[in-house]
């Protein structure tokens, strides 16, 4: 449990490490939080793989942005985050996937 706390944590300042760096690069507001937003929900799901964890984390990174009421910013970074989550999910659910094992039809 202290190991996924910590985990969360460091994608977290991962996340924030990877705003600043796309910033200074001269990309775009909007595609920099989509960019950062995706592969924070790739990860997180990836490696902690608790919805608490997400929706803590995910509460934790818009704070900011409700507080400066960038409601657009804030949008595109909670569908793109979840945009990742999903997609990581629908991979791993596919890859996890058994095939049925059909037995012969019995006659009675």
């Amino acid at each position: 449990m202290l190991k996924k706390l910590f985990i969360t944590i460091g994608l977290v300042c991962s996340y924030l490490c990877l705003i600043i760096i796309l910033n200074r690069s001269g990309i775009e507001e909007m595609l920099n939080i989509a960019i950062s937003s995706f592969l924070f929900g790739l990860s997180l799901k990836f490696w902690v793989q608790h919805y608490f964890y997400l929706m803590v984390s995910l509460v934790i990174l818009a704070l900011p942005f409700l507080w400066l009421e960038q409601y657009k910013i804030l949008e595109m970074m909670l569908m793109t985050a979840l945009l990742g989550v999903t997609l990581t999910h629908m991979f791993q659910s596919r890859k996890k996937k058994c095939p049925l094992k059909s037995k012969p039809y019995k006659s009675v």
